[in-house]
């Protein structure tokens, strides 16, 4: 089935955060921005490679390399995550 040439599919990383606000666990999701407002759509471009990303393999890539404790990220209370 050929895909629809109005789509944009980005994939979105959210993060599970444990109590002392250090990152657990991650989770990637697809979603079309075509399907959204088109404010709201503006808006999340302005996140693309900062959680948000055309591929799946770079949000991967990018939420392995906040989790990955030899980048110092410890969540809120350790001074934030890498921003590689």
């Amino acid at each position: 089935m050929p895909e629809d040439k109005n789509t944009e599919i980005v994939w979105i990383v959210s993060f599970e955060v444990d109590e002392d606000g250090s990152l657990q666990s991650y989770l990637i999701e697809e979603q079309d921005l075509s399907s959204y407002r088109t404010d709201i759509a503006n808006s999340l471009r302005e996140l693309i490679g900062k959680g948000l990303f055309y591929s799946h393999s770079e949000a991967e890539k990018w939420a392995e390399a906040q989790t990955n404790s030899s980048c110092g990220c410890k969540g809120k209370k350790g001074g934030g995550c890498c921003r590689k």
